[in-house]
C-alpha cells in the first residue's frame, strides 16, 4: 500500500482498530474530520454494521475493503480466495494418506473462518470421507484459545491423522502439542496451516502451509482506491486473488 500511495503521490494514515468496532468507528470519524480523500478498510472482527461507513458516503469519500470485509456494504472490495485455499490444503493431506483430517478453526462469526471452514467440508465431500463433528473446534479468538481447540480434537478415542489449521500460529501449536505427546509430525500426524507466515519456513519441521498475496492485496486495493477517487465509479468491482500451498515437510 505505501509503495502505491508514495508513488501516486498520496499520503497513506494508518489507523488499528486493535479489533474492536467501537475503536474502528472511532478512528474512521476521526478521518473523516481531516477531510481525507479515501478510506482503505480492513474491518475488525468485531464489527457486525457499517453505519459509520455510510457517513463516508455521505461525504463522497470512496471506501474500498481488503481481506476482511462487509458483504452488505456497497462498495469495492479486494479478497483472497479462502475457500480455494482451504480446499487445496485440506486435499493436499487426504493425497498424503490422511484419512482423519481435523480442522481448528476461527471465530465462526468471520466470513474468512466460514469460507475455509467451508473449503475443509468440500474437500472431504469430494473425496468420500466422513464429516466427523468431533475433529472440528473453532476458536473464538484467533490468539487465545486455539491450543484449547487442538487438545479438544486430539483427545479423541481415534487421533486424527491430519489437522488444517485456520492460520501458521495454530499449526505451529499442533506441532509443539503432538510433539509432547510423544507424536511424530508427519509421521504420525501431518499439519499444514494458513497464511505462510515468516516463522513457518523457521520451525522444524517447516510448516505446509497456504500462501495468501498479501503484497498484491494491499497493492491492488490501494491503486483501486486511488483511481476510485480521481474516477468517482458509480459501478463497484469485486477483486479476488488466488492463494498457493506451499509445500513443506509438516505434512510430507
Amino acid at each position: 500500500m505505501t509503495d502505491c500511495a508514495i508513488e501516486q503521490n498520496y499520503h497513506l494514515m494508518i489507523c488499528q482498530s486493535n479489533e474492536t468496532e467501537s475503536l474502528e468507528n472511532k478512528s474512521i470519524r476521526k478521518l473523516l474530520s481531516c477531510n481525507i480523500e479515501g478510506l482503505l478498510i480492513s474491518v475488525s472482527k468485531q464489527t457486525k454494521n457499517h453505519t459509520v461507513l455510510e457517513e463516508a458516503n455521505k461525504k463522497n469519500v470512496p471506501v474500498v475493503m481488503f481481506d476482511r470485509v462487509i458483504d452488505s456494504f456497497a462498495c469495492t472490495k479486494v479478497i483472497v480466495n479462502e475457500y480455494e485455499g482451504a480446499f487445496n490444503a485440506v486435499e493436499h493431506l487426504i493425497k498424503k494418506g490422511c484419512r482423519r483430517i481435523a480442522h481448528v478453526g476461527g471465530p465462526k462469526e468471520l466470513s474468512v473462518s466460514q469460507k475455509r471452514m467451508q473449503g475443509y467440508l468440500d474437500a472431504l465431500k469430494k473425496h468420500q470421507l466422513p464429516l466427523l463433528p468431533e475433529y472440528i473446534s473453532c476458536c473464538k479468538s484467533f490468539e487465545e484459545d486455539a491450543l484449547l481447540s487442538i487438545k479438544k480434537v486430539m483427545s479423541q478415542q481415534e487421533m486424527p491423522d491430519g489437522i488444517f489449521c485456520i492460520n501458521d500460529l495454530s499449526a505451529i501449536a499442533a506441532i509443539n502439542y503432538a510433539r509432547k505427546k510423544g507424536l511424530s509430525v508427519p509421521r504420525d500426524l501431518k499439519v499444514v496451516g494458513f497464511n505462510n507466515d515468516p516463522v513457518s519456513a523457521l520451525v522444524e519441521p517447516g510448516l505446509t502451509t497456504v500462501m495468501q498475496p498479501g503484497y498484491e492485496v494491499g497493492k491492488l486495493a490501494m491503486g483501486v482506491l486511488i483511481d476510485e477517487i480521481k474516477k468517482k465509479p458509480t459501478n463497484f468491482k469485486l477483486f479476488e486473488l488466488r492463494t498457493s500451498l506451499v509445500k513443506r515437510k509438516s505434512s510430507m
